[in-house]
């Protein structure tokens, strides 16, 4: 990898961040179509990786009946299974995202969930199933790290928010699509089974594995067709240095970069988690129904609130100070009084319209949080980094179901006070967050870098 001049290296380690004047001294940037291309293939992809994220939910009776699971068997499954082994994965993954080729790892990915999603669906027994869901979690760890890395690459910085804030709005859609998809695959099967060849007609639920498992193959092949984006912004220090000793120099800061990220992060699920339920219990609203009406709002607010994350990241990160991170200082403040309210509405018809802003104000600070980390990072330490945000993501937002749970019984001891439970958890751990976002604002916008475009070969 070629490194940066000495010159460079004073450059690198300013404080002050003139976007810019790096852009424009950024000339090995993609064209804006292949930029453009690139966002396009992994939004493809990363759409094809969700697809059977939730099918273990959506298919758990047949699943539990045809294995002979038990409750806790299943739920390893849809859980533990996958998120245990992506963390696990995820900084090793992120090292090589930083080391070598990226659209290589990102193909050999998306075969590698693609043929142990059809092994899920072939699974006999829980080992296997629980083997072939820890494999998907593996191989989806090189997804995050390399997709941010790319886009970070493509797109000078005061154009990167936006290309991110539309690469995001894949995972709300991919998300929503699941629900969907899957729901509407299981009863398609049900209704009209496929002959599939060498292994024969399916279950339904094995069925809806192998079909969405083949759709990973035009993903590859768009994967393939993508280039490997020369690496800019390179700073010398960061070879010498590494992971350690820069977390080791910054060890304030990043955590509490990382401790406001995962506090949105555990705020964020409280919806995804227990909206339907609240709908159902309290409004009397069918099961059914409160799943789609909560689909349907996560998928019109998280795709709101990326493209506007995007925008108004691109126009803070052209100012001195905080720069983008003022996006989640925003989210934070405004999603508060939100999160707090929007479950105590008496009717559905007030309480909707509430559950589309909570996620428009948390999703325009959660779509924003890799462009965040890239300005203090330099190209060496992106994927390293990023995995260790999905880390924290991953076990925060895994909280958010259980602390809730807790509040209901042991706060309020009556089930039927979910709502009041659901405001609460909102309203504190979104306050901190805010709280927690001040604190940290100065530090990040001592951290910020400008690189005036250093490109090295791609490995």
């Amino acid at each position: 990898m070629a490194t940066a001049t000495g010159a460079d290296d004073a450059v690198n380690t300013s404080r002050a961040v003139d976007p810019e004047a790096a852009g424009a001294k950024d000339s090995a940037y993609p064209s804006v179509w292949r930029a453009s291309y690139a966002v396009f293939v992994l939004m493809l992809v990363t759409f094809t990786a969700l697809l059977d994220r939730y099918l273990p939910s959506i298919a758990l009776g047949p699943m539990k009946n045809e294995l002979g699971l038990s409750d806790t068997s299943i739920s390893l499954v849809q859980g533990a299974a996958f998120s245990i082994f992506y963390c696990i994965a995820g900084v090793p993954l992120g090292r090589a995202v930083d080391n070598w080729n990226r659209r290589n790892l990102v193909v050999i990915a998306v075969l590698a969930w693609s043929m142990l999603t059809i092994w899920s669906g072939l699974a006999t027994s829980f080992t296997e199933l629980f083997i072939a869901r820890a494999g998907i979690g593996i191989s989806e760890a090189v997804l995050a790290p390399a997709t941010y890395s790319i886009i970070a690459d493509c797109f000078e910085p005061r154009h990167r928010g936006r290309a991110i804030g539309i690469y995001f709005s894949s995972l709300v859609v991919g998300s929503s699509a699941s629900f969907i998809i899957g729901g509407a695959l299981l009863a398609h099967l049900a209704q009209t089974p496929v002959d599939f060849p060498i292994v024969g007609e399916l279950s339904p639920w094995r069925g809806a594995f192998v079909l969405l498992a083949l759709l990973g193959v035009p993903a590859m092949l768009a994967a393939m067709t993508m280039r490997e984006p020369a690496r800019m912004e390179v700073q010398a220090s960061a070879d010498r240095a590494g992971l350690l000793q820069f977390l080791r120099e910054k060890a304030g800061a990043m955590a509490m970069l990382y401790a406001t990220f995962g506090v949105l992060a555990f705020v964020s699920v409280i919806a995804v988690t227990w909206a339907p339920t609240l709908y159902n219990r309290s409004l009397g609203v069918d099961l059914s129904r409160s799943a789609m009406l909560v689909g349907v709002a996560i998928l019109i607010g998280g795709v709101l609130g990326a493209l506007l994350s995007g925008w108004f990241s691109d126009r803070f990160v052209q100012k001195p100070g905080a720069g983008r991170f003022r996006v989640q200082i925003i989210s934070a403040l405004v999603s508060t009084p939100v999160l707090a309210a929007w479950p105590l509405m008496p009717t559905v018809a007030l309480s909707y319209p509430m559950l589309v802003l909570a996620t428009i104000t948390i999703t325009f600070g959660m779509s924003n949080i890799a462009a965040t980390i890239q300005d203090i990072a330099p190209n060496q330490l992106r994927g390293q980094l990023i995995a260790i945000n999905y880390i924290v993501l991953m076990l925060a937002s895994g909280l958010t179901p259980t602390v809730v749970a807790l509040v209901t019984e042991s706060v309020f001891a009556d089930s039927a006070a979910l709502p009041q439970s659901m405001a609460l958890v909102g309203g504190i751990f979104g306050a901190i967050c805010f709280v927690i976002a001040l604190k940290t604002a100065g530090r990040y916008a001592a951290m910020r870098i400008a690189v005036p475009g250093a490109p090295a070969a791609a490995r």
